[in-house]
């Protein structure tokens, strides 16, 4: 009897240090409490948006975070969030708070400062 090979299977978006908020679905609206910096991963295991909040400096590192999300920085004004490619070295972006919900490619992103 042959071993049978269903091909990968999906992963859910998650962050190190941890820092996952719940599911939103398709459309939903949430919320981004002040000082937090929160984003949206599409987490194919579940069909929804997986929404992560940061309010603790620190640097954290994601993982399955594909595609298009969403980044909304609502920490208090001034501060800066930096988003970084492989290694945390190369600067990809950075976002200074207060900002709207604005569309990202995640795709790059290895890691962030949210602070």
């Amino acid at each position: 009897m042959g071993v049978q090979n269903f091909g990968p299977t999906a992963t859910s978006p998650y962050t190190s240090p941890a820092s996952t908020a719940g599911h939103v679905n398709p459309g939903q609206t949430y919320t981004c409490e002040y000082e937090y910096l929160c984003e949206l991963a599409w987490d194919p295991t579940t069909g929804n948006w997986e929404l992560f909040k940061q309010a603790r400096c620190n640097l954290y590192h994601v993982y399955y975070w594909n595609g298009t999300g969403y980044l909304w920085n609502n920490q208090t004004r001034g501060t800066q969030s930096t988003f970084l490619g492989e290694g945390d070295k190369t600067v990809l972006w950075r976002d200074t708070a207060p900002s709207p919900q604005t569309s990202h490619y995640w795709d790059p992103v290895y890691s962030f400062r949210n602070c």
